[in-house]
């Protein structure tokens, strides 16, 4: 624990900014008095686990510190969603989590967020309840079916998630929306949902009904893509590059990146994330997600040709497939 500390403090101070002590940059962070902050600086009293978290979570400082991990080639990753007693409540909690950390970077003029999707962005689909709750549901069902004896599987329409979890995923969604990005699109994400609701109704769990609602939100989300791309902005009027893969690749990645801040995170469970703070990790992200433009076509702004066959075959794959 001693070691831990004493890195902690070591890596604040080189964090401080020129014109700022890392006693007030600490009081910054924590909500501590100055006495408490400089007993801990001094090394007098350890930090606590939340205050070390908070530390790092804030200043871009790598969690492998308070797992005592120190190998070149073993790093520390953060997942706790669903490999949990209530997986609906902690996927909230993740939520919550993106958008305070998102919220305390917002106004930084240097933050820039790198992606390539092989699945539907979430940024646009959780704008939409039902396109939403697909995954939602699946995950859920799968989960509680798994861990439940006697459990049966109820419908697509029978089950009644809390509302909480659409406000958080709408609210993360506003949140990304501010920032300067790129983003790379598999070209198969769409068909790739499609076929998974499809599958889902030919067993029943998803009604007629359902598929019609579905549908109808699959359009609206399509078209809200193609307005980015037109005009090369997000939903909240930030500089957004767009670009189609020409190749498929095998999960969702994300690199966010600030002078002061940088975290990658590769995507599993369609819903939920493995994040890392670790530096050699997020360089190797960033370096993966840029080297995928080499075999992308831009459709934001340029491409206009490429932009619309692109959107025009997928509402063509909503008409046939669902």
């Amino acid at each position: 624990m001693q070691s831990i500390n004493e890195e902690l403090i070591k890596i604040l101070k080189e964090k401080t900014p020129e014109k700022e002590t890392t006693a007030s940059f600490l009081m910054n962070l924590l909500p501590l008095g100055k006495e408490a902050v400089y007993r801990r600086l001094r090394g007098e009293i350890p930090f606590t686990l939340d205050e070390a978290t908070t530390i790092c979570r804030k200043n871009g400082i790598s969690l492998d510190l308070l797992m005592g991990i120190r190998e070149d080639d073993t790093y520390a990753f953060h997942f706790d969603t669903f490999v949990s007693e209530n997986p609906v409540d902690n996927y909230c909690k993740m939520l919550y989590r993106i958008i305070n950390s998102v919220e305390y970077i917002k106004d930084d003029p240097s933050v820039f967020l790198y992606r390539a999707h092989n699945t539907i962005p979430q940024e646009f689909m959780y704008n939409y309840e039902y396109l939403s709750k697909v995954y939602v549901y699946i995950l859920y069902s799968q989960l509680f079916s798994e861990t439940s004896s006697g459990y049966k599987m109820k419908t697509f329409s029978e089950v009644n998630f809390p509302k909480e979890i659409f406000v958080a995923q709408k609210a993360s969604t506003a949140s990304v929306h501010d920032f300067k990005s790129l983003m790379i699109l598999d070209q198969k994400m769409f068909k790739d949902y499609i076929g998974i609701v499809k599958y889902f109704q030919y067993l029943g769990m998803i009604n007629q009904s359902d598929i019609v609602k579905i549908k109808e939100e699959m359009y609206k989300l399509i078209k809200d893509i193609e307005l980015c791309a037109a005009k090369g902005l997000s939903l909240n009027g930030k500089e957004m590059g767009i670009y189609l893969s020409h190749i498929s690749f095998d999960c969702s990645y994300t690199f966010l990146e600030s002078e002061n801040f940088n975290v990658s995170s590769i995507g599993i469970f369609c819903l939920d994330y493995l994040s890392s703070q670790n530096q050699r990790v997020n360089k190797s992200q960033k370096t993966w997600i840029k080297s995928l433009l080499r075999f992308s076509t831009q459709i934001s702004v340029s491409g206009e040709l490429q932009r619309r066959e692109f959107f025009q075959e997928q509402r063509s794959y909503i008409d046939t497939m669902l």
